[in-house]
């Protein structure tokens, strides 16, 4: 697969690029916050049904280097 010649590909501004960046942080940040209360979630329903602390504890140990490392895995 050739490289596109530098005529071919668009250039965008500044402000474009700003606005991505923007765009791409909020869209980390919204995602990264959604997967962290999801994990919550699913710790709090852990408790609710087994009564143990324990449990509780360990999934919120395990579980969010869990859901970084595939979120990661999957870029």
């Amino acid at each position: 697969m050739s490289n596109p010649s530098p005529e071919s590909v668009p250039m965008i501004s500044n402000r474009q690029s700003n606005a991505q960046i923007i765009k791409a942080f909020i869209s980390n940040f919204i995602s990264s916050l959604s997967g962290k209360m999801f994990s919550f979630g699913l710790g709090l329903m852990l408790l609710d049904e087994t009564h143990s602390a324990i449990s509780f504890g360990l999934n919120m140990l395990i579980t969010p280097h869990h859901w970084s490392t595939l979120s990661s895995a999957h870029r």
